[in-house]
């Protein structure tokens, strides 16, 4: 059930960014989702440990791993927002 919260989190976070960083293609709606819940799980494993103790069940839901997964979609848009506009104007 965690995992299910992760992957809504990070397609929530994907979503967000592509309203936010509206460019006007729609081919990349995909690639903000997919990079979305990537982050979202890269989040839950570097961010989640610095937070407190990991979980006793990993099925449980918890506010903290849902709180990580959503700052570790973040910042995954973020970065590879800014590499792509970098090396791809």
């Amino acid at each position: 059930m965690n995992v299910v919260a992760w992957i809504v989190a990070g397609i929530i976070m994907g979503w967000l960014a592509n309203r936010v960083m509206n460019d006007g293609e729609t081919h990349g709606r995909i690639g903000y989702l997919a990079v979305g819940v990537l982050g979202a799980f890269v989040g839950v494993q570097l961010l989640s440990p610095m937070f407190g103790p990991p979980a006793a069940d990993p099925n449980a839901f918890s506010i903290t791993l849902l709180i990580s997964a959503a700052i570790g979609a973040s910042l995954c848009l973020f970065f590879g927002t800014m590499i792509l506009r970098k090396f791809f104007p």
